[in-house]
């Protein structure tokens, strides 16, 4: 039998306002990045994610925290 390559894509498809209202996505929002920040800057197994070709997402993450631009801009490089 054959061996098959598998490859896991770390990702997610962000739908602002899908299911929540705008505060409530925007709430999980920055949950859920500043988790990741933490993550992709602690675990070198971690070393990539992707948004689902959404960079808007980004810009509404650095609208609430814009504090985190450098950390972001860093993790992006």
């Amino acid at each position: 039998m054959k061996k098959k390559k598998v490859y896991v894509v770390q990702h997610s498809h962000w739908d602002r306002e899908w299911y929540f209202t705008i505060e409530d996505s925007n709430l999980l929002l920055v949950e859920n990045m500043d988790h990741l920040i933490e993550v992709m800057e602690h675990d070198p197994e971690y070393k990539g994610y992707v948004f689902d070709a959404q960079a808007s997402i980004l810009d509404e993450y650095l609208k609430i925290r814009p504090e985190q631009k450098e950390r972001l801009a860093a993790l992006i490089k």
